[in-house]
């Protein structure tokens, strides 16, 4: 990096500038962290929380939150407090490890629209996500979509807001980049007695968006492709109808994703 700088300040005469300015300058932008903490975007409805030692990169690897990385622990369906969970599969925290030394930027992307009823509910688990980061041991980027519109999945708002504006300026490479997510359109026993997927807005999102999609057990536990079943009213095959028109014109489900 000095020899390189050298020879560029000799040719341009840049002459007042150190060698740790010029080497902050030219450094790769996926080592510059972001600022750790959490943010709103108030007029979207969305959380933004990105942890220590995150790094832009231009392969993102994302994940849905309940169902996917964890589970309840008291095991109902929706938690009883916000220390109600454990991580869901054994083989999580090695793979997200493995994901990160492969040059991958781990997001989370939720739904949880019943946080914006109370702000000791959203106090809660904003502390919830910050234990689960510990334990997966891994730097995160977590999106919580709060609200409705197109900033929830399976619309594709808060991806739009990662590629502009919360990868510090690295293009994303969507080729590389997959989700993973248990809202699939599963039918009942698409595994013996499991029951039917509560919705597929997960695989809508990634459909939306371009890129790779997995179920959880498809990911972590390299199982086959289960069966699904899409919607059948497909938007694309609309080009002229607005996206905000699909959107407000199907009121989305109360429950996470």
């Amino acid at each position: 990096m000095q020899n390189s700088y050298k020879k560029h300040r000799s040719s341009e005469k840049l002459t007042q500038r150190s060698e740790t300015d010029v080497a902050r300058q030219h450094a790769s932008p996926a080592a510059h962290p972001n600022k750790s903490g959490w943010t709103e975007l108030t007029q979207h409805q969305v959380l933004i929380f990105n942890s220590e030692k995150l790094e832009h990169k231009p392969k993102i690897a994302a994940f849905d939150l309940d169902g996917t990385l964890i589970t309840t622990r008291s095991g109902k369906v929706f938690p009883v407090s916000s220390a109600d969970w454990r991580i869901l599969l054994s083989e999580t925290e090695p793979r997200l490890c493995n994901l990160v030394e492969e040059g991958y930027k781990i997001v989370i992307i939720t739904n949880q629209r019943g946080l914006a009823k109370s702000q000791s509910h959203e106090a809660d688990f904003k502390n919830k996500v910050e234990h689960i980061l510990k334990a997966l041991a891994v730097p995160a980027q977590v999106y919580v979509s709060v609200g409705h519109g197109f900033y929830r999945k399976p619309a594709p708002g808060i991806w739009h807001h990662l590629e502009s504006q919360g990868n510090g300026g690295i293009p994303v490479d969507l080729k590389e980049s997959f989700y993973v997510g248990d809202a699939a359109g599963r039918p009942a026993n698409w595994e013996p007695k499991r029951k039917k997927d509560f919705s597929c807005s997960d695989r809508l999102f990634a459909l939306n968006i371009g890129i790779a999609f997995y179920t959880p057990e498809e990911f972590f536990l390299k199982q086959p492709v289960a069966k699904f079943d899409l919607p059948q009213f497909d938007p694309r095959a609309m080009p002229g109808l607005p996206l905000a028109e699909v959107i407000a014109s199907t009121k989305p489900s109360e429950a996470s994703s």
